[in-house]
C-alpha cells in the first residue's frame, strides 16, 4: 500500500468492508466505550447530537488487530464534542488501521492540562493507510491532535540490536478537510506541532481549514523521531487554508529533515497572516522572530495565489545541514500578495478577533485564488443578494453583546442579547439617533437596512 495514495483507492477499500460493518449509535459516556471496546474493521461509531451534549470519554485504544474505524456527529451543523485520548497499538506487519473522524468537536480527555494527545502513537509501531478530519472543530489539544514516536529497537541477548525501527510506518494518506482549530496550546511551555508525525506519509493534504488564535503552537504539520536516511518523496498539498496565528516558531509546516529530495509542496490560495488584535489566545508578542513558511532540508515548492504578510521569505526555510548542504531543488512562488496589494484588510472580516472571517462575495479574496475562486477557506465568502449589515457598539459599562458585528440576507432573523455587569443591569437598545428601539433582552427582530444599536445600562 505505499504506493497507493489516491483518495479513490482508500474510497474503494471502504466499501469492501461496508456489507460487514456496523453503525453504533450513542449519546452517553458509557455507550460510547461499550461500542469503542467492541470496534471491529469498518465499523463506525456516531454520535447523536442532544443539546449541547459534551462526552469526557477520558482514554481509550485502539483494537490491537488493526482495522478502519470512523467516528462521526449525525448533524453536519451541530458538532457533539467528544473529550477524548485514543491511543495506538504495535501491529503485526501486513496490518494498518485507518481513523476517520467527521462532524466532531474534538478536545484533549482532560482541557486546560498541561500535557496529553488527542491521538497518541507513543512508541508504537503501526502503519495507517488513512487518518482523516473532516469538518471537526479542534480545540484544547494541550499538545498535539496526532502525535506518534517510534519505538526503541529491540535488542538481543548479547545487547545488540535485533529490530531496529526508522519510523512509526507508514501513513498512506492524510487529510485535514473543513475543519475549524483554534484556542489548542495555550501555556508558553507547551510549544507543540498540532500535526506531529514519527510516520512517513505519502500524501499530506490540508484544505479549505481555518487555524486561529493558537499563540504557542510551533507548527502545524512536522516530522520527526523517525530516521532522516529513509528520504521519502512525499506530496504536501496545503490549499484554501485561512490562517492567522501569532507563533510557528518551527514553521507553518516542518517535515525538517525527514523527506526526500523531491518531495512535493503545493502550497496554493491560502490567506497566511499574523493577526492585528490582541486577546487571550493571539498575543502581541515581540520576542520571537517572524515565522518561516516550509521548513525543510529538500523539496520542490510550488506555491500559487496565496496572500501572505508577517512571514519571513520561503528560503529561510531551507534546512541547511552544518556543511551549508540542502536547498529546495525548485521555488515557484509568484504571484504572492500582501493584504494590502491585494486591497483588503482585516476590516473586511465580520468580526475576525472571535474567529467570524467571514467577508462579501465581492471583495479582491472570492475570486483571486489560482482558479479564480477563493483565496482562503472558501466557507467564508458571503454570497448574499441583498446584504445587510448590523454592528452593536460597545456601551461605557462594558456590557458584552453578542454578537457585536454581523452580515445577514435582507430578511433575515436575527437575535442579539446583552449581558449585565456588576452594578448595572440592561435597560434598553437605542440606535444612533438615541432612539430607544427596544426594551427586550434579548432582542429579535427582521434585518431590513443595516442596523446599528448599542445597549444602555442602569444600576
Amino acid at each position: 500500500m505505499k504506493k497507493l495514495t489516491s483518495l479513490l483507492i482508500v474510497t474503494m477499500m471502504c466499501f469492501s468492508v461496508a456489507l460487514q460493518a456496523k453503525n453504533t449509535k450513542v449519546t452517553t459516556k458509557s455507550e460510547f466505550t461499550t461500542a469503542f471496546s467492541a470496534l471491529a474493521d469498518g465499523d463506525t461509531l456516531t454520535v447523536n447530537y442532544n443539546g449541547g451534549l459534551v462526552l469526557n470519554i477520558d482514554r481509550v485504544t485502539l483494537p490491537a488487530a488493526g482495522g478502519r474505524f470512523y467516528f462521526r456527529g449525525e448533524n453536519p451543523d451541530s458538532l457533539p464534542q467528544i473529550q477524548i485520548e485514543i491511543n495506538g497499538v504495535s501491529l503485526a506487519e501486513g496490518t494498518t488501521y485507518g481513523l476517520i473522524f467527521e462532524n466532531l468537536h474534538l478536545q484533549y480527555r482532560s482541557p486546560g492540562g498541561s500535557s496529553g494527545q488527542i491521538i497518541y502513537f507513543n512508541k508504537i509501531y503501526a502503519s495507517m493507510d488513512s487518518l482523516i478530519f473532516r469538518n471537526c472543530e479542534i480545540t484544547e489539544s494541550v499538545r498535539s491532535v496526532f502525535r506518534s514516536v517510534k519505538p526503541d529497537n529491540i535488542k538481543d541477548a548479547a545487547g545488540n540490536d535485533s529490530i531496529v525501527f526508522t519510523s512509526c510506518g507508514d501513513v498512506d494518506y492524510f487529510e485535514m478537510s473543513n475543519c475549524l482549530v483554534h484556542n489548542t496550546t495555550y501555556t508558553s511551555g507547551n510549544n507543540w506541532p498540532i500535526i506531529y508525525f514519527g510516520h512517513l506519509p505519502v500524501e499530506v493534504n490540508f484544505r479549505n481549514n481555518t487555524f486561529y488564535d493558537m499563540p504557542y503552537v510551533k507548527s502545524l504539520f512536522t516530522m520527526n523521531y523517525a530516521d532522516p536516511s529513509q528520504g521519502r518523496n512525499a506530496v504536501i498539498n496545503f490549499e484554501n487554508n485561512t490562517v492567522t496565528a501569532t507563533s510557528f516558531g518551527g514553521g507553518l509546516i516542518s517535515p525538517g529533515t525527514y523527506l526526500g529530495e523531491e518531495a512535493q509542496f503545493n502550497i496554493n490560495n491560502n490567506l497566511i497572516v499574523l493577526p492585528n488584535w490582541v486577546n487571550d489566545r493571539n498575543l502581541a508578542d515581540t520576542s520571537f522572530a517572524a515565522p518561516r513558511l516550509v521548513v525543510a532540508r529538500y523539496g520542490m515548492i510550488s506555491a500559487k495565489n496565496n496572500v501572505i504578510q508577517g512571514y519571513r521569505d520561503w528560503k529561510a526555510g531551507q534546512s541547511l545541514d552544518d556543511l551549508g548542504n540542502g536547498e529546495f531543488l525548485s521555488l515557484d512562488t509568484v504571484p504572492q500578495y500582501t493584504m494590502e496589494e491585494l486591497g483588503v484588510s482585516f476590516a473586511d472580516f465580520t468580526d475576525p478577533a472571535s474567529g467570524d472571517f467571514s467577508y462579501l462575495f465581492n471583495n479582491p479574496l472570492a475570486t483571486a485564488g489560482s482558479d479564480g475562486g477563493p483565496i482562503g477557506d472558501p466557507r467564508w465568502v458571503l454570497s448574499y443578494n441583498n446584504p445587510r449589515s448590523f454592528e452593536a457598539s460597545a456601551s461605557i459599562e462594558q456590557a458584552v453583546v453578542t454578537p457585536m458585528k454581523g452580515v445577514y440576507e435582507s430578511g433575515a432573523e436575527v437575535s442579539v442579547t446583552a449581558s449585565d455587569v456588576v452594578g448595572f443591569t440592561f435597560k434598553s437598545w437605542k440606535d444612533t439617533s438615541g432612539n430607544v428601539i427596544s426594551t427586550a433582552n434579548p432582542y429579535t427582530f427582521t434585518i431590513t437596512a443595516d442596523v446599528n444599536l448599542w445597549p444602555t445600562m442602569k444600576n
